[in-house]
């Protein structure tokens, strides 16, 4: 609310009736059509996305709806909890309450240039029971040759124990008051999570995720078998046991959000949630999905838990599997946000995942870079957009290349330490 009120008193000095209030207006439309007929030839709007990358990604979408061509470009001002969008151009990991927000403005102002992104069109389709059989045949194809997999991943996690207990100790005064009947206190004082509901998974062929994931499931018998409107990606998407993370995490903060008064707190939180995950046991990806690159099938690695399609350098708040992977010799690959390119790499589980986020690792499994890609899973599974969790039924999800590009500030002032410009 200070934020709000104080963009609002930058903006009211220019001139009162530019300021757009999204909820009376259901939405930045209004204002963004506003200035579409008002913008002379030369001049520029600059949207400034005070949120998350949810919010970010938002906004694209809207402005691209409103059709600005090469007139409109979004800065975003971190308020979320990964803010991997502001991160990578340079406007911070986070930005502090009562913070002056007039500097940044003079930044905008003086000391930015446009960049170009990439947007990727996620779209998934159910598949009919003889479309998941056939999948399920070529899936066995290529792993017959497969034991059972089994990964021992009770590696040293103290390090990464120790940072959470730290965290929480840091926020437990803002977070005592308010602790629910189902959340319980251990004696070491670490609050655990309530346990997660399993449902089966119904409806259509992707939702937000309130269930686990079972690949042994069998599929689901369906008659409609409808094409749901495209999702969009703008710095990742997964799918797998990150995804399967995210989605407790998700579920435990709209369920409890009195447990979630900082963004510290948020990280913490998906700490515990990481370490409940590492005692689960999850079936390797290669056993139920489908992957092809390009349009050539390839064999996901052992052992691999997550899938992750990485448009931009940062992942899950701040980290870059893809630049300090442990196989980067064998699978060459340079990242650009604006090539049409888009890096794929795996993740071994909830430890691996662990590990990478707390840069105690060497990062992701690199596989392939690609300009379209297919995967086929013959088995539920959680999945995330930017972020957003989903839950995929048996599907064939495609991910494609939009053919506009967004257009983005990024802080001059950050350049020389940018992996975007690296």
């Amino acid at each position: 609310m200070i934020i709000m009120n104080e963009l609002r008193e930058i903006l009211e000095k220019e001139e009162k009736n530019r300021v757009f209030d999204l909820k009376a207006d259901k939405g930045p439309n209004k204002g963004l059509r506003y200035w579409k007929d008002h913008l002379q030839p030369k001049q520029q709007l600059v949207v400034i996305a005070a949120g998350g990358d949810g919010t970010v990604g938002w906004l694209l979408s809207c402005v691209e709806a409103v059709n600005f061509g090469d007139q409109a470009c979004v800065v975003p001002l971190a308020l979320g909890t990964a803010n991997d969008m502001s991160r990578i151009l340079g406007w911070g990991k986070g930005y502090r309450t009562g913070d002056p927000i007039l500097p940044i403005v003079n930044t905008i102002k003086n000391n930015s240039e446009v960049i170009l992104l990439d947007r990727w069109k996620v779209v998934a389709t159910e598949l009919k029971e003889e479309e998941t059989a056939h999948y399920r045949q070529l899936i066995d194809e290529l792993t017959v040759n497969d034991f059972e997999e089994i990964l021992d991943e009770k590696e040293d996690n103290s390090a990464l124990l120790q940072g959470i207990e730290s965290s929480l100790t840091s926020s437990q005064d803002q977070i005592k008051n308010h602790e629910p009947d189902d959340v319980v206190l251990s004696t070491s004082g670490t609050i655990k999570p309530p346990p997660r509901p399993s449902s089966p998974p119904t409806g259509n062929p992707i939702r937000r995720s309130q269930a686990s994931f079972d690949p042994s499931a069998p599929a689901r018998p369906t008659t409609d078998l409808p094409k749901m409107r495209p999702l969009v990606a703008n710095n990742y998407f997964s799918v797998g046991i990150d995804s399967e993370m995210l989605s407790n995490f998700d579920t435990l903060r709209k369920d409890h959000p009195e447990l979630f008064p900082h963004r510290v707190v948020n990280f913490a939180w998906y700490g515990l949630i990481g370490l409940k995950a590492m005692l689960q046991k999850y079936t390797s990806l290669r056993h139920f999905i489908y992957f092809m690159a390009d349009g050539k099938p390839i064999i996901i690695p052992k052992f691999i838990k997550a899938l992750v399609f990485m448009n931009v350098p940062s992942y899950s708040g701040g980290t870059n599997p893809w630049k300090v992977s442990r196989n980067a010799d064998e699978v060459a690959g340079e990242q650009c946000v604006w090539d049409g390119k888009i890096e794929v790499f795996g993740m071994y589980g909830a430890a691996h995942f662990g590990r990478t986020v707390a840069s105690m690792s060497r990062g992701g499994i690199r596989i392939c870079q690609c300009t379209r890609a297919t995967i086929c899973t013959t088995s539920p599974i959680a999945g995330q957009v930017d972020g957003e969790p989903y839950m995929f039924f048996p599907s064939k999800i495609e991910l494609s290349l939009k053919p506009t590009k967004a257009r983005l500030l990024v802080n001059l002032n950050k350049k020389k330490k940018l992996d975007i410009y690296l």
